[in-house]
């Protein structure tokens, strides 16, 4: 969901950055390592796989009524 023009022109106006060019997602990835607490541009999908993965296997099912933030601490900065 980062990857894409329209997130490029809102974090990074008027920089023409392009999405599809490993140079310029590469600049991009710097500027949105400053949205997390923890130093990493973006969550991978699997992130979220895996948190799903877990809330329905045995091991998640006393978790009931928590929110399960997978979000690298963006929430909390």
């Amino acid at each position: 969901m980062a990857l894409n023009q329209a997130t490029f022109d809102l974090f990074l106006p008027g920089t023409g950055l392009s999405v599809g060019s490993a140079q310029d997602e590469e600049k991009v990835a710097d500027a949105f390592k400053g949205l997390n607490a923890m130093p990493i541009p973006w969550i991978d999908p699997v992130d979220i796989s895996n948190a799903i993965v877990y809330l329905t296997s045995d091991l998640g099912r006393y978790v009931t009524g928590t929110q399960l933030r997978v979000d690298a601490g963006s929430a909390a900065k």
